[in-house]
């Protein structure tokens, strides 16, 4: 019996050769997908079974990929007739398109698509480009960009998008799962052409009911808080008069999310002291220390290098974003620094601080063995390893700290990435509102 899909070739080796739906093409790039599966047939079926998944994957998010725009349409069409990048980034910033030179095939492209939208017409069929494409070529004008669910979760991705690969799969696989969904429950268009400002509470709903039919509450409301900080950060960034139609969605049967948890009080903080610090080679106590003074995130801590400590000047640098020149520089309290210390001798630059919790879902075990100390002491649910950073938002807030030094302290989401090119506020100035949080901290 034939395999489908499964070729060999004549010098013996195995190879996955599929054609890609000619509706689908223009979006993946390729007319074929191929790939070399081996010589030896256990190995080739093997790998062709992880291949045939990924193929089927490939399809089903190209089939719910967001389709080009107007303005996407327009400027792919002058690719195709040859504009150079200086004419594109030139007709983007909105300073004309020039006599048209290096564009010679722009015209033949022009009267394809007016003969293909009139035939289209014809038949009662859908154009393969919208009027306004074909008008906007002809009055050489670039129609307004058009912010959709599908772009803004997509920003959201790219803005998240850092150095740990794990990470930023299952964070796209996340957001693909979720988009997919929403097409499902609103139909494509509304998912990847209609603007956001269309995108109303109504919608909010239907998307938030649908997942409910057949996940559970928890998964709902992480699900939806992926989609609330997407659409949040693109009306930030570009700066859209809408309200965000998922602010304050009920998901009845969802336990608390992070924004539901409570700071330790600092009775709390005493009676945790000795259990989660055994001693000054205690690792998880030293991580719980530096979470503990600086507010950061376990993520942030865990995956830090001994070349992003600064003994010296007794701080930490934590990216923010994906530039490598954007960080936010940390004070360590004497206690943290103490610990770095300890971790740091003998190491390279290079090496992790904390090389057991660093990578993958080695993070998640760092916060799975403090909750476990943790849950000796503290009993309520809304109090977990993230509340030490709330904890010290209250306390910095109670020193009469300036916000935007507690967003350069803690790196809040809100932060504006941008500030961390220039120089910041200086470290002294930190340190001094930190240092009447450390002094009262319970050890």
């Amino acid at each position: 019996m034939s395999i489908p899909h499964l070729t060999k070739s004549k010098n013996g080796h195995y190879r996955y050769r599929r054609a890609v739906p000619e509706a689908l093409r223009e979006t993946i790039g390729l007319l074929e997908i191929k790939k070399a599966l081996g010589a030896d047939y256990a190995t080739a079926m093997k790998r062709y079974g992880e291949v045939h998944k990924e193929t089927d994957r490939l399809f089903e998010n190209a089939k719910n990929a967001a389709e080009p725009t107007d303005r996407e349409m327009v400027l792919r069409t002058l690719r195709k007739a040859g504009a150079s990048r200086q004419q594109l980034e030139t007709i983007i910033a909105g300073l004309g398109w020039g006599d048209g030179d290096g564009m010679k095939g722009l015209d033949g492209l022009w009267s394809e698509m007016v003969v293909d939208y009139e035939r289209a017409e014809e038949r009662g069929e859908k154009p393969k480009v919208s009027l306004e494409v074909i008008r906007a070529i002809g009055e050489q004008r670039l129609p307004a960009e058009t912010y959709t669910v599908a772009k803004a979760l997509q920003f959201w991705v790219d803005a998240k998008r850092g150095s740990d690969e794990a990470k930023n799969k299952r964070q796209n696989n996340h957001v693909k799962s979720l988009q997919s969904r929403m097409v499902a429950a609103l139909g494509k268009d509304a998912v990847t052409k209609r603007p956001l400002e269309k995108f109303k509470r109504e919608d909010a709903r239907k998307v938030r009911d649908a997942l409910l039919t057949d996940l559970n509450p928890n998964t709902v409301r992480r699900m939806l808080t992926i989609l609330r900080a997407a659409i949040n950060r693109t009306i930030r960034e570009h700066d859209l008069d809408i309200k965000n139609p998922l602010e304050k969605l009920e998901i009845k049967g969802a336990s608390a999310s992070r924004e539901d948890r409570y700071p330790f009080t600092e009775a709390e903080m005493k009676a945790l002291a000795p259990v989660m610090v055994k001693g000054k080679e205690d690792v998880l106590g030293i991580l719980w220390t530096i979470l503990r003074d600086t507010g950061a995130r376990n993520a942030e801590i865990c995956q830090r290098r001994v070349s992003e400590v600064d003994l010296g000047n007794s701080s930490i640098s934590i990216p923010v974003g994906k530039s490598k020149n954007a960080v936010r520089v940390v004070p360590l309290s004497p206690a943290a620094l103490e610990g770095v210390k300890l971790l740091a001798n003998g190491k390279d630059g290079t090496a992790f601080l904390f090389p057991s919790y660093a990578t993958g879902r080695q993070t998640d075990s760092a916060s799975q063995a403090l909750m476990k100390r943790l849950r000796t002491v503290i009993k309520d649910k809304k109090k977990v390893v993230y509340s030490l950073r709330h904890r010290l938002k209250d306390r910095l807030r109670d020193t009469d700290c300036p916000a935007d030094i507690q967003e350069e302290i803690m790196g809040h989401d809100a932060q504006n990435v941008a500030k961390n090119y220039g120089r910041g506020y200086s470290l002294e100035k930190k340190r001094s509102y930190l240092e009447r949080v450390w002094i009262d901290t319970p050890q």
